[in-house]
């Protein structure tokens, strides 16, 4: 198997199964914003907010580069992919960061209940 078809089936995989891992969390949130005292709400709010920051980088950028990588011919790459690669990367970065930033609100917000 080649590693581009195992990068094309790990697509597949990622683009099913991350909005649901990310949306349930954002429900999540947003339920204990409304069960949380006044002072702990801007926690879980903020938490909230950046799970659909990390949703919408995921959403709007990362899977259509995945899926115009996904239609190039293994070998045949176009002289453009480390441009293409560097884009997929640097969001990729910002989610990451995004994403740990999410999870300490939301840690800080749980410790404070």
């Amino acid at each position: 198997m080649s590693s581009v078809t195992v990068l094309q089936s790990e697509n597949d995989l990622f683009t099913k199964t991350m909005p649901p891992f990310l949306i349930v969390p954002a429900i999540g949130l947003v339920t204990l914003f409304f069960l949380a005292r006044d002072n702990d709400r801007g926690m879980f709010a903020a938490s909230a907010v950046l799970i659909l920051i990390v949703l919408a980088i995921t959403i709007a950028i990362n899977v259509p580069i995945n899926r115009q990588v996904q239609s190039w011919t293994a070998g045949a790459a176009p002289s453009t992919w480390m441009f293409t690669r560097d884009i997929w990367l640097r969001f990729h970065l910002v989610r990451t960061v995004v994403g740990l930033m999410f999870s300490a609100t939301a840690a800080i917000g749980l410790s404070s209940l």
